[in-house]
């Protein structure tokens, strides 16, 4: 049985595959990773101060000491030690990231290869911090890296471009955001299964009979609503897709609601899709097939 594609892979496929070197100079870049790499590694310095014990001096000291930060920054409902771990973790993230900079930085300036190994170790490093931070926050890597490449298939849909990368719907983002795995995934039951279509690769499917936003009782604001897609074919159920759906894909009877291999879904007008696909007939179902696999 293959997994499912991981982050990195699902990572990859928003991921900008251009170079315009020619818009900075090697004197512009090098200077601002110095300054980086220098003020990165003071804050080094400062974390050792506040979580080893370790002493900070300054040329210049003044100001209030930070006794109470934890408590004045913290979250509603946690401990005093877990305000701290948050502390400790965003600045660890920035310190770690301080060394990738000051590696790049030094095999620009040698013109020397980068050191794979180190870079996995500093990567390695940040994911101890950001542990650190999703313990507190109360949730995990999988839940982070589901919703986040959720925000950037709402940003990009399927491929990356510079276009959609400069001009972002930050309202539809976030929502995707706030509501975690909720936003701009299916929302029909789990335990039905949609027919699989083949092109160069293999999708689920279903024909949109009819689109619907169900309202409550009362209620005449259309964010109260859910909007639901009644299926062509009665044996399927209704089921319920986010307004961020609708707003991007403006799904219309007759078309077709996709899901692809790691998740994502999207529309297709009826021609372009019947066009492009072709039932999968010798598996006309997902749980029929470990070829299909990814779709579990």
């Amino acid at each position: 049985m293959q997994n499912k594609p991981n982050y990195i892979e699902q990572a990859n496929v928003t991921m900008s595959g251009e170079w315009h070197g020619g818009n900075i100079t090697k004197r512009e870049l090098t200077s601002v990773l110095g300054a980086c790499v220098s003020y990165l590694e003071d804050l080094d310095k400062i974390k050792k101060a506040l979580f080893y014990g370790r002493s900070y001096t300054n040329i210049v000291t003044y100001g209030h000491t930070l006794e109470n930060l934890p408590v004045q920054i913290g979250l509603t409902g946690k401990t005093i030690a877990e305000s701290t771990r948050l502390i400790h973790g965003i600045i660890g993230i920035a310190t770690e990231a301080g060394e990738l900079l000051e590696a790049l930085l030094s095999s620009i300036e040698n013109e020397t290869e980068l050191d794979v190994v180190n870079l996995c170790e500093e990567v390695g490093d940040t994911l101890w911090y950001q542990a650190a931070i999703l313990r507190v926050a109360g949730t995990t890597f999988e839940k982070v890296g589901e919703t986040n490449i959720a925000k950037l298939r709402e940003r990009f849909g399927d491929k990356f471009s510079e276009f959609d990368a400069n001009n972002r719907d930050l309202e539809a983002e976030r929502a995707i955001l706030e509501a975690g795995l909720e936003a701009d995934i299916q929302h029909h039951d789990e335990a039905v299964v949609f027919p699989v279509y083949q092109s160069d690769t293999l999708v689920q499917a279903i024909k949109i009979g009819a689109i619907g936003l169900e309202l409550p009782e009362g209620e005449s604001l259309i964010t109260k609503g859910k909007w639901m897609i009644h299926p062509e074919d009665q044996s399927f159920k209704p089921f319920q897709v986010s307004q961020s759906f609708i707003k991007k894909h403006d799904p219309c009877q007759g078309g077709y609601y996709v899901i692809y291999q790691d998740g994502y879904t999207s529309y297709s007008p009826a021609q372009a899709f019947e066009e492009g696909y072709k039932l999968f007939d010798e598996f006309p179902y997902i749980e029929d097939s470990h070829e299909i696999d990814d779709f579990k």
